[in-house]
């Protein structure tokens, strides 16, 4: 399944190491859309990657999951187009 994970992460970041945070999003492949923003690659649920992540995060920060399916609009990098055609 093909997620879409948003966050805000509200602690700066000599408070707070979210290092774990993204080293877990990362680790699921996909690509980077934004300063807050990854799509993921996942066997799990939603509700399984927040639950996995949110050990990774502070209470006052903002975490979704959303699957992505086709159709999707809108325009990034070659690179990310080229992935979502390649993998939704």
């Amino acid at each position: 399944m093909i997620y879409l994970v948003t966050y805000s992460l509200k602690q700066e970041p000599n408070h707070f190491d979210y290092h774990k945070f993204y080293d877990y999003i990362e680790s699921h492949g996909g690509a980077f859309l934004s300063d807050s923003a990854y799509i993921i690659t996942s066997e799990q649920t939603p509700e399984e990657i927040y639950d996995a992540v949110s050990h990774f995060i502070d209470p006052e920060d903002w975490v979704l999951i959303a699957a992505l399916t086709k159709p999707c609009a809108g325009s990034h990098s070659t690179e990310v187009t080229d992935w979502l055609a390649k993998n939704l």
